[in-house]
């Protein structure tokens, strides 16, 4: 998995099919960085919904001060402690 990504498509199609209300602040974006706050789709109150998240993971037991990451290697994912419960 690589550390970067794009978000280049609008919004505008996510928003028709599900009703949503328009995004007045999107730029396309060509090389987001695990820190940047990016646009996505999830499930709020039963209802899609776009919102800005960092990207990253830290699981809910680890202390504030404890590095989050952005991938997993796949050898070893089912092992470590840190992806125990978000992977099955």
């Amino acid at each position: 998995m690589c550390g970067r990504f794009a978000l280049i498509n609008n919004p505008l199609l996510l928003m028709t099919l599900f009703d949503l209300p328009p995004v007045q602040d999107f730029v396309p974006v060509y090389n987001i960085a695990p820190s940047f706050r990016v646009l996505a789709a999830h499930v709020k109150d039963e209802k899609v919904a776009l919102d800005r998240f960092s990207w990253n993971y830290r699981p809910h037991w680890a202390k504030q001060n404890m590095k989050s990451v952005i991938n997993a290697r796949v050898e070893t994912v089912f092992e470590k402690p840190y992806f125990r419960g978000a992977i099955k």
